[in-house]
């Protein structure tokens, strides 16, 4: 993995999971003093349910509950394997841009104009294509490598390509 695409990796911005739902913190607050207020009248209206004391350590130690635990734990399975899913895909992904953007630099590093054309052609898809500190990369190298070398090239007059006057 070079240095560039290492870099870009780490400051990439984190997306949200698709299971994800964003509630503010105010909202949070009180629909947890509503709940606890409702729950406060209710018992304070009703008064205290006890249920049979044989009731509790039963369903705590036997089937309801680890069928209720195996529950959780597959809803917690299900999360986590779909956040795993997509940082996999997202990482393939940014693993193909690179492969590509590796090729585009090589054909635009190359002797042949129609390959540098080439190469800086795919470089300006690739920009679009990928995050914008890999278009910035992308943007400084072709300032940095390409231009230069086209600036320094000395220009092919048209006497010289005629055999000259």
């Amino acid at each position: 993995m070079s240095r560039a695409s290492e870099h870009a990796s780490v400051e990439e911005t984190p997306r949200a999971p698709f299971w994800a739902v964003e509630i503010k913190r105010g909202w949070l607050l009180v629909a947890s003093v509503g709940g606890a207020s409702i729950g406060w009248g209710a018992s304070a209206l009703i008064g205290p349910w006890t249920p049979e004391k044989d009731f509790w350590h039963p369903f705590l130690t036997g089937p309801p509950a680890a069928g209720l635990f195996a529950l959780v734990g597959a809803v917690i399975a299900y999360f986590a394997a779909g956040k795993a899913s997509q940082v996999a895909r997202d990482t393939g992904a940014r693993e193909a841009w690179w492969s590509r953007a590796g090729w585009a630099i090589e054909m635009a590093r190359a002797d042949a104009v129609a390959d540098r054309l080439l190469g800086i052609r795919a470089l300006g898809v690739l920009i679009d294509s990928g995050s914008e500190e890999d278009g910035e990369m992308i943007v400084g190298f072709l300032e940095e490598t390409v231009l230069r070398a086209v600036d320094s090239e000395p220009a092919a007059t048209d006497n010289d390509e005629e055999g000259g006057a």
